[in-house]
């Protein structure tokens, strides 16, 4: 997988988190990503296997400590900056 693709999912698992207090499913992150949902699923399994992520049995998408320090610095870089 093309890192700026991993990125991309993992950044997407991020806001979603943040924003609906809730792991997201492979059918939410396909929506967002605009990708296939079997398609999904596969790239999916394989963040899993490289340690980025884990999907829990009922499909609950949770980042690993690995993939929160990728995607972290990214959802930050791209937040709106907040004038006072």
């Amino acid at each position: 997988m093309q890192s700026s693709l991993r990125e991309d999912y993992l950044e997407a698992i991020q806001v979603f988190h943040e924003t609906n207090g809730r792991a997201p499913a492979a059918r939410e992150i396909a929506g967002i990503l605009r990708r296939d949902p079997a398609g999904v699923k596969t790239e999916l399994g394989e963040l899993a296997a490289a340690g980025d992520l884990s999907v829990g049995a009922g499909g609950a998408i949770t980042l690993t400590a690995r993939g929160a320090g990728t995607a972290f610095p990214r959802v930050r870089r791209s937040a709106p900056t907040v004038r006072r």
